[in-house]
């Protein structure tokens, strides 16, 4: 039975970790717990207890528990946004690097962070590069992100469109600067494009909001290619998963229900596919040094 730790701040974690390497335990770290999976281990913390923020100059500084919709929150009551849709953990999200539909204007996490802080066993640590770690490089366990204007309206256009008009049509949405840029495919292939203006499509339907992307509980695959409109569209109408989006103007395309094998070997040279809480090679490489015997899970 794992033993489970709700510490309070970094001295707390660092303790935690430091113990646990000399008595040669697993640590899992966890935000609320809803979105990780189960990891074996001796030792499980919880962050969530850890949550204070505070928002100040259009940025946000915050422990790794905070809520980021409640971080979202607070920002839109002083007409700011945090441009992530994440309902978890703001280090989560950063260990993530969990994209949203705002990327598009936006950025991932990596592109908005200031400064990103954790915990390993031998040191506290300042290193932008733990956002898209996975939990597997430190203990993340603060951050300062942008945060920027909010929006007085925005718009979103939606319709269903044909494979072959994809590049022509998202090369037009993209010139008109939209803040959001999806296409998703459920058996079908539609584009939505949120705007901060009226952007007067008529072949549109029109609403005003952001689009909210469909999560479900099966596990999801993510590529990430340069080429992700060419790769999205061979994935889907090859392999037919259940559910899958692109996030246009980003390298992401995630996808649902699909064997892992076939959509490596689909994808091929083309992009990089990653499982959820699957660290990329490069982190991997940094694990090497800063987490070397696996005292994080």
């Amino acid at each position: 039975m794992a033993e489970t730790i709700y510490p309070a701040n970094d001295v707390h974690v660092f303790n935690i970790l430091r113990k646990a390497y000399r008595e040669g335990k697993r640590v899992a770290i966890y935000g609320t717990g809803k979105h990780s999976n189960y990891r074996e281990s001796e030792v499980q913390i919880y962050m969530k207890e850890m949550n204070y923020f505070k928002i100040s100059g259009g940025s946000v500084e915050a422990q790794a528990g905070a809520i980021v919709e409640e971080i979202r929150k607070e920002a839109s009551s002083s007409d700011l946004i945090l441009p992530f849709l994440y309902s978890g953990t703001l280090g989560g999200m950063i260990a993530l690097n969990e994209p949203s539909t705002l990327s598009t204007a936006y950025g991932p996490p990596f592109d908005n962070v200031e400064y990103v802080e954790g915990v390993t066993p031998f040191f506290k640590t300042r290193f932008k590069f733990l956002v898209g770690s996975k939990g597997k490089l430190a203990a993340i366990t603060s951050a300062k992100l942008k945060l920027y204007p909010k929006p007085s309206r925005v718009y979103t256009a939606d319709r269903v469109i044909k494979k072959a008009e994809v590049l022509r049509e998202v090369k037009r949405l993209m010139e008109l600067k939209p803040i959001s840029l999806i296409l998703t495919f459920d058996g079908m292939l539609t584009v939505h494009s949120t705007y901060t203006f009226d952007p007067k499509l008529t072949d549109y339907s029109i609403e005003e909001g952001v689009t909210i992307i469909e999560e479900n509980d099966a596990e999801p695959l993510t590529v990430i290619s340069k080429e992700p409109l060419e790769v999205f569209l061979d994935v889907v109408y090859k392999l037919y998963p259940t559910y899958a989006y692109t996030i246009c103007g980003t390298p992401y395309s995630r996808f649902y229900k699909v064997n892992p094998a076939e959509l490596k070997s689909l994808v091929g040279d083309k992009g990089l596919v990653l499982e959820r809480e699957q660290p990329s090679p490069f982190h991997v490489k940094l694990s090497w040094v800063l987490n070397f015997r696996k005292t994080l899970v």
